[in-house]
């Protein structure tokens, strides 16, 4: 595989298509400086990928096409492709000859092609992954890659050798792991937070769910069992009243007898009543003043008992005070006797401390004057040492001196010819500066312009984005909104429907002739349909004509008398209950008489009701009939009005359904809360139907809507992503074109700084010399002197030394006895102080108890005068109670006699009682069975009533319909107990969402279905995990082993480029294979061992160029671009370097970018590069071996 055809159109300098034909060899490619060569190296670079304007040597992608000349416009997009000879299948491709093209708009647009075929940037990477081709690969290496190698950061040389190894395809895989990894990850995360809101909403919905279905059940079986109670109660209520007004007149006749008998009793008990209270009277007063002076006598009582009490324990208190006052006595002589002890020792230890301490001052006034006369002889000594040193200090400090300076005065001169050399090198390079400073900072003005833009740009697609999601959430929260009302009548209408299909609100008749007619043809054909069926009502007359109509709703229309005689048979033989019927041939119309119609002119009246409806023309007749004599009127007060001056003729009916019958009785009132009425069926049936359809367009508009709206929010965030991309690689080219130019200015800065520093440094360099040479002299003469002088010093020290060392031995010992005796002083000093500290707290204790004895003495003294308070209050409640026993003793006598009196008369009472009470028991007894049987018929036929009016306005039913509901499995016994049961359980529910069981099961299989892919993401998670670790393995091992193989090859590849020497590739962290940086080290031949940085320009690129071919040695490239690599070399190292790519030119293809004559000379094939207009390259080519011939 090798390159076979460079084709280039609008890139940089090539405005014209530029066709290059390579063959396999060496192929340079020359030209002078400016013409455009380097162009050919970055775009082969592009056309594989590159993404970098600044490796490009641009500011943005956009610079690569040709921006024009003075004569030429610019172009509008830039092309590059590269055709590869792929015969020997290299590529995994089918093809012989592979196509690679890049194209570029101004816009900013990329497309990428394989063979012309449109692919991604991705499938040209993976394409020419671990082949040493590619944007990171080694086939492309110019000045920057050669720096790069070079670089002070040991981990920027990685990619290079990583290709080399072939772990390149592994990185990629495993970067791709990574991704999905992080993917796998986020949607985790993403599944995880919409699993926690769902089961958020799956634990309240689950239970309104639950809640519903109960309560739908609940009701359903509330309706039968009342239903089932209903019936049960009116058939007793019927047979009850029968029988109970039967027994009421037998009873009438009963009670006249005994009321006679009744009077007489009543006449005598009244006369012995009152003799009987004036007694009880007079004993109620005895009773009242007895049980006065006994509690007067036990509350006496309480208080001697309270004084006792009190007395004991002042006797108690006092015996106990008593008792501690002996014991601390006792405690205060033996506190006594321990301060006599110690004041004794103190004495004994008062007497040893003076002792010591003039013991003490003798020995201290001896060492004072043995230190005297040591500090004499210690200065006199370290005065003399001080002396030699000094002496010896400065020989050796002019010894120093005189051979620094001979070592300063044999490099001046030569540090004076480096220096000005210096100066003429830091001249030129402060020039190059200044041109580079200045094009920098055209760039950085080109990029702040276009970051500017961007921005703007970014901020008004922010604006949008947000905008977009405000727009989208009302949308949603609309949406919503008209979902659950959509629902919510989907559910109504579906009631309706099934109420309507099982004719539920008709009576048992009526629903067995429809049920029938379903199977029957024959009947049905003789059936037209029931009045609330055949009949359209306005809404606002349902209610009335409703009302007016009643049971005549469920009427049924049939064509003529034998259709209905027919029907009537089948009710009979089926037993299936009654029914009415309108024959339309027999049922005539009716309405009002001519004097009559004026009630329709009268205020309030709306007109007859029979014109206020709408019905076939066929059944015009039936419902004349039925309400050609209704009135319908707004309120009672005009129905009223409206009926007095007609005299009560015919009827009329309010819109609140209040009737006016003929006669006058009026029915009216509240109805309460009833099921949807027969009329309103029909018509809210059809409202339903075209609100749900107008409903589920505005769903569909605003679901239509929402998802423009996402996408439109898509198309912004898109755009916003490829700008703030731009706005990062931009600020990237900023960061990196400002840290260039402040280099620059640092530099600039730094020679400006040199420049000068050199030039002073030239001019004092002679007289610094000069004055050097003189002062070496004179240190000489100056070392002769102080050597003689050294010699008498030493003597002296000798013999001072040895008197010395006897008095420091003397003064030793003397402060061995003195740190004893200051050891024994401080030891009883401190014996002293407890001493001390002991007697004070003994005798602050002795004060404490004495106090406290002479508190508790005044307190028995307290005690005892209470207790003789106490002892003569106890005598004076004494005598209060035997006066009070001697009263109670005579009322008692008194109550005695009135009690034999009063039993006397009641026994009188009594008898007498006991005749009336039974003849008026007798009486009552009758009389209450009578009212009893009275209450109960009066409140049967009330219930009776009751029972029909309830449930014709709760479930619109009448007792015939009612019949059909009934379930022989229901246990009348226990029906109100199961009624009361399930009432009490719908209370318990609180408010009910009936929507909630359909909304739960669509939340519960959506979270069911993401706890099934959260499981998913989990094992794809793991898996992709030991995909990670398994390519990371594999990457270790290959890089591992190809690195070593490149060393080997780096090593002799060194030697023979530098004609000897060593060197060798270190990983910094053996531990960390793949993330290790890579150290070069080199010997050059004649030098030490020594890092890269250490070495010179060539040696740096040649170390670098040693590097490349040891790579493709190891794994040759199928092609290799050298763009200018061997600047630094000299003639000698052009010549190996030269033999060197030739040796390789076996098995890789070169081209070279040069203006290298010995380069030049190793070439197949030679092409220049020209601007011969200016601004545009151009190529022109020659064969070297067909010029040669």
């Amino acid at each position: 595989m090798y390159l076979k055809r460079l084709e280039i159109y609008g890139f940089k300098s090539f405005a014209n298509r530029v066709v290059i034909e390579f063959d396999r060899g060496i192929t340079a490619i020359v030209g002078p400086n400016g013409s455009g060569k380097s162009n050919i190296a970055d775009a082969i670079r592009w056309a594989l990928g590159e993404q970098s304007p600044k490796t490009l040597r641009g500011g943005r992608m956009e610079d690569v096409i040709f921006s024009g000349t003075q004569t030429r416009k610019p172009l509008g997009f830039a092309e590059v492709t590269l055709v590869i000879d792929n015969s020997d299948g290299a590529l995994p491709a089918e093809f012989s000859e592979v196509s690679v093209t890049r194209r570029v708009f101004r816009s900013g647009e990329s497309e990428y092609y394989i063979n012309r075929s449109p692919c991604r940037l991705k499938d040209i990477i993976e394409m020419f992954v671990d082949t040493g081709i590619g944007r990171d690969g080694y086939s492309i290496i110019g000045q920057g890659r050669v720096e790069e190698i070079l670089s002070m950061h040991s981990e920027s040389r990685r990619e290079i050798f990583e290709e080399a190894a072939g772990i390149m395809k592994y990185k990629l895989r495993r970067d791709e792991a990574c991704k999905k990894l992080q993917k796998t990850q986020e949607n985790l995360v993403r599944v995880e937070d919409i699993l926690a809101e769902l089961h958020q909403q799956l634990i309240p919905l689950e239970s309104q769910s639950r809640i519903a279905q109960q309560y739908l059940d609940l009701r359903e079986r509330l309706k039968i069992l009342e239903i089932n109670r209903f019936v049960a109660q009116y058939d007793r209520h019927v047979s009850r009243i029968k029988d109970i007004k039967e027994q009421v007149e037998l009873l009438d006749r009963e009670i006249a007898n005994h009321r006679e008998q009744l009077n007489l009793d009543e006449q005598a008990q009244h006369i012995l009543h009152e003799k009987i209270e004036n007694l009880r009277e007079e004993i109620q007063n005895h009773i009242e003043s007895r049980h006065e002076l006994d509690r007067g006598i036990e509350r006496a009582k309480n208080e001697i008992r309270l004084l006792d009490e009190r007395i004991s324990q002042y006797l108690r208190d006092n015996q106990r005070l008593e008792a501690e006052i002996r014991e601390q006595e006792i405690y205060i002589e033996t506190k006594q006797a321990e301060i006599d002890t110690h004041l004794r020792k103190k004495m004994e230890n008062d007497s040893m401390i003076e002792t010591k301490k003039i013991k003490l001052a003798e020995l201290n006034l001896k060492a004072a004057r043995l230190q005297d006369e040591l500090s004499h002889k210690q200065q006199q000594a370290e005065s003399r040492r001080k002396d030699a040193a000094q002496i010896l200090n400065k020989i050796a400090e002019y010894r120093n001196n005189i051979i620094k300076n001979q070592a300063r005065s044999d490099n001046l001169l030569e540090l004076y010819n480096n220096t000005r050399k210096l100066i003429e090198k830091k001249t030129d390079e402060k020039a190059r500066l200044e041109s580079n400073e200045r094009q920098i900072k055209e760039r950085l003005d080109s990029i702040w312009l276009e970051k500017q833009n961007i921005a703007d740009r970014c901020d008004d697609l922010k604006k949008k984005i947000d905008n977009n999601k405000k727009d989208a959430a009302e949308l949603y929260t609309s949406l919503q909104t008209r979902k659950q009302r959509l629902e919510g009548m989907k559910s109504r209408l579906q009631l309706l429907m099934d109420m309507r299909k099982s004719y539920e609100g008709f009576n048992r008749a009526v629903y067995r002739i429809f049920e029938a007619s379903r199977r029957d043809r024959a009947l049905a054909d003789r059936i037209c349909g029931v009045v609330a069926e055949l009949i359209e009502v306005p809404k606002e007359y349902e209610l009335a004509i409703e009302m007016v109509l009643g049971s005549s709703l469920q009427n049924i229309v049939t064509e003529s008398e034998e259709d209905a005689k027919y029907i009537i048979e089948f009710l009979r033989r089926n037993k299936s209950g009654r029914a009415t019927f309108l024959p339309i041939s027999s049922v005539r119309p009716r309405g009002l008489t001519q004097s009559e119609k004026g009630a329709l002119t009268m205020p309030g009246c709306i007109g007859i009701a029979s014109q206020l409806i709408q019905c076939d023309p066929r059944y015009t007749g039936i419902f004349e009939n039925l309400l050609g004599r209704v009135v319908v009127a707004e309120t009672l007060d005009h129905a009223i009005a409206m009926a007095k001056k007609y005299g009560y003729s015919f009827r009329i009916v309010t819109l609140e359904g209040d009737i006016l019958h003929p006669g006058g009785s009026i029915s009216g009132g509240s109805s309460g809360q009833r099921s949807v009425g027969l009329l309103g069926r029909k018509r809210e049936i059809s409202e339903l139907q075209a609100a749900i359809k107008n409903e589920e367009s505005s769903v569909a508009q605003q679901q239509a809507m929402l998802r423009e709206k996402e996408r439109e929010r898509e198309e912004f965030e898109n755009k916003l992503g490829r700008d703030e991309e731009l706005l990062q690689e931009l600020e990237l080219i900023r960061t990196a074109e400002e840290e260039r130019a402040q280099h620059l200015s640092s530099e600039l800065q730094k020679i400006e700084k040199e420049l000068m520093e050199l030039r002073d440094n030239a001019l004092k360099q002679d007289d610094e010399l000069k004055q050097v040479r003189s002062m070496i002299e004179k240190q000489l003469e100056e070392i002769s002197c102080l050597e003689a002088q050294n010699t008498g010093v030493q003597n002296l020290l000798e013999s001072e030394d040895l008197h010395l060392r006897k008095s420091v031995k003397l003064k030793q010992e003397l402060e061995g006895q003195i740190s004893e005796i200051r050891v024994e002083l401080a030891s009883l000093e401190h014996k002293g102080a407890a001493l001390n500290q002991q007697i004070k707290y003994l005798e602050s204790d002795i004060v404490r108890c004495q106090e406290s004895i002479d508190k508790k003495r005044e307190q028995i003294r307290n005690n005892v005068i209470e207790a003789e308070k106490l002892k003569t209050a106890l005598k004076e409640i004494q005598r209060d109670i035997n006066n009070r026993q001697e009263e109670l003793d005579e009322l008692c006598g008194m109550l005695e006699k009135n009690e034999r009196e009063l039993a006397e008369y009641n026994a009188q009472m009594e008898a007498l009682e006991l005749r009336i009470r039974d003849e008026t028991q007798l009486i009552g007894g009758i009389v209450e069975k009578k009212h009893h049987y009275e209450v109960q018929l009066s409140r049967l036929e009330a219930e009776l009533e009751n029972l029909l009016n309830n449930m014709w306005e709760e479930y619109g039913i009448t007792y015939n319909t009612a019949i059909s509901y009934v379930r022989d499995s229901i246990k009348l016994s226990s029906i109100n107990s199961e009624i009361q049961k399930i009432k009490e359980q719908m209370a318990a529910l609180g408010e009910v969402n009936v929507n909630a069981i359909d909304e739960f099961k669509r939340v519960k299989e959506r979270y069911e279905f993401l706890e099934a892919q959260k499981r998913d993401l989990i094992e794809a998670k793991e898996d992709l995990s030991r995909v990670i670790r398994y390519i990371t393995k594999q990457m270790e091992e290959k890089f591992s082993q190809e690195f070593e193989l490149i060393n080997q090859h780096f090593q002799e590849v060194f030697s023979k480029l530098f004609g000897g020497g060593t060197a060798r590739l270190i990983l910094e962290d053996q531990s960390n294979i793949l993330g290790s940086g890579i150290e070069i080290v080199a010997q050059p031949p004649g030098k030490k061992l020594q890092s890269l940085s250490l070495l010179s320009g060539g040696e740096k690129a040649l170390t670098a160029i040693a590097i490349l071919f040891a790579i493709l040695k190891r794994k040759p490239t199928p092609f290799c671009v050298l763009d200018e690599i061997e600047t630094s070399l000299d003639e000698g190292n052009l010549d190996n370097l030269g033999r060197f790519i030739k040796e390789f030119s076996r098995d890789t293809q070169f081209i070279v970018i040069t203006h290298r004559r010995n380069t030049m000379q190793v070439s197949d094939v030679l092409y220049g590069i020209v601007m011969e207009e200016k601004g545009i390259s151009n190529l022109v080519s020659v064969r070297l071996e067909d010029r040669a011939s």
